[in-house]
């Protein structure tokens, strides 16, 4: 059985005195990042474009024993020259998508298999070019999952009704349950969208009751046992 918990209590433990860490945006994203994993196929690829929760991709591919080491001096953002489990650099919000519709038209082009799951936050849907890579995607029918880490942090402006374009499909999923994700995400196709409702900080009560205190921030090492108690 996947410990969470513990998960999130080794992305605390690794960013004490290090450089300031994303943690509350990470936690809400851990469940819905083991969940792609979960519904991968050799043949498919996953870009997060929310870099800056790039903790929680970290933690999965450790639990996953896909790499080692501690993740915690490792960079704030994916880094694509330093882990083969990355295919992009990301972190500047909202080119994430048109990466993944890039990687899928190639697949399509030369007539190979498999999906792309791309994970975006829900602040960085403000971007126009999110919008324009969705067009692109649903008019050419493109194998692309799009995920929304939808952690009531900003207005959700992607809701159903504005979802007319053309191709699209659109879930709403429990994006704190793996196995309901999971399950949602093998099925699918493309192109998709895929509204994760989840919550900033999820799994520790400091972090649920200020995310936005914690946002760009590393513990102490006088905070870090408060921090380890209130996981939950």
């Amino acid at each position: 059985m996947t410990d969470f918990s513990e998960m999130r209590r080794e992305m605390i433990r690794t960013t004490v005195g290090k450089p300031a860490a994303h943690l509350p945006s990470a936690f809400s994203i851990l469940e819905i990042v083991w969940s792609i994993y979960e519904a991968m196929t050799p043949d498919d690829r996953f870009i997060l474009s929310k870099g800056h929760g790039v903790l929680a991709l970290y933690a999965v591919l450790k639990a996953r024993g896909q790499v080692d080491g501690d993740y915690g001096s490792w960079p704030g953002h994916p880094d694509a020259r330093l882990l083969p489990h990355v295919a992009f650099s990301t972190g500047s919000l909202g080119h994430g998508l048109a990466l993944a519709a890039g990687v899928t038209l190639g697949k399509k082009l030369k007539s190979e298999p498999g999906r792309v799951f791309c994970l975006l936050g829900d602040g960085e849907c403000m971007e126009g070019s999110v919008w324009e890579a969705m067009q692109l995607i649903g008019k050419r029918g493109l194998r692309v999952i799009t995920i929304i880490d939808n952690n009531r942090t900003h207005p959700f402006i992607l809701p159903r009704g504005c979802l007319s374009i053309e191709g699209y499909g659109y879930i709403e999923e429990d994006g704190t349950s793996f196995e309901k994700m999971a399950s949602t995400l093998k099925n699918l196709t493309g192109p998709w969208l895929v509204n994760a409702h989840s919550k900033k900080g999820r799994g520790c009560k400091i972090f649920e009751a200020d995310p936005e205190a914690w946002h760009h921030r590393s513990p102490t090492e006088a905070e870090l046992p408060g921090l380890l108690e209130a996981v939950t």
